[in-house]
């Protein structure tokens, strides 16, 4: 489902700047956030912080205020706790070749992140990204959708375990083997 493509020159990355059916372009923000172009119905060229970590897509408060979108109360188990949120519905979210209609995300208020220096309008979490294999191919700086992005060649992959809520991989710490959570939205590694 996720392989990761660290091999290359950067003669190689500037030699394939056409992006294939199946690719998306992304920007490394800070050396861990990835950030990609996406549209919300008629709006283009839109921010979207790609986030394996986050269990479920969001849009910025602001732009969900544009759109006119009607936001509606819950609440959201966030591992030990529960959250009050809101969430909307997306007539339609296109990111690549990725394409969904009426999907239901949180809307949050998305200003923390650019303390980072994402400047982003929504996040593509995990509920969305689990839906097709793909390859962060950093190399190229390009998302690969499909079954054979996993497959190609000069590429690390990493065997996984993948649940509705997140993606796990195995880390070897003194002899044992732990799978911890692969989150592309968070630096470093976090130990409770």
């Amino acid at each position: 489902l996720l392989a990761g493509a660290s091999g290359g020159t950067h003669a190689d990355a500037k030699a394939k700047t056409k992006l294939a059916a199946n690719e998306l372009s992304m920007n490394l923000i800070g050396g861990y956030f990835i950030v990609v172009k996406g549209s919300i119905g008629d709006r283009r060229d839109l921010n979207f912080l790609l986030d394996t970590g986050a269990t479920t897509s969001a849009i910025d408060r602001k732009l969900a205020d544009h759109l006119n979108l009607a936001a509606h109360s819950s609440q959201m188990v966030n591992f030990d706790k529960t959250l009050q949120t809101q969430w909307c519905i997306l007539p339609e979210l296109i990111f690549g070749p990725e394409r969904v209609t009426d999907i239901k995300v949180a809307v949050e208020d998305l200003r923390y992140l650019r303390t980072s220096g994402a400047y982003v309008d929504g996040v593509i979490g995990w509920d969305l990204l689990r839906r097709q294999s793909f390859r962060l191919d950093f190399a190229n700086k390009r998302v690969v959708f499909g079954a054979s992005a996993v497959f190609a060649t000069e590429t690390h992959s990493v065997p996984f375990r993948e649940s509705s809520l997140f993606l796990t991989v195995p880390v070897d710490l003194d002899g044992r083997q732990l799978w911890m959570i692969a989150d592309t939205g968070m630096r470093g590694v976090m130990l409770d």
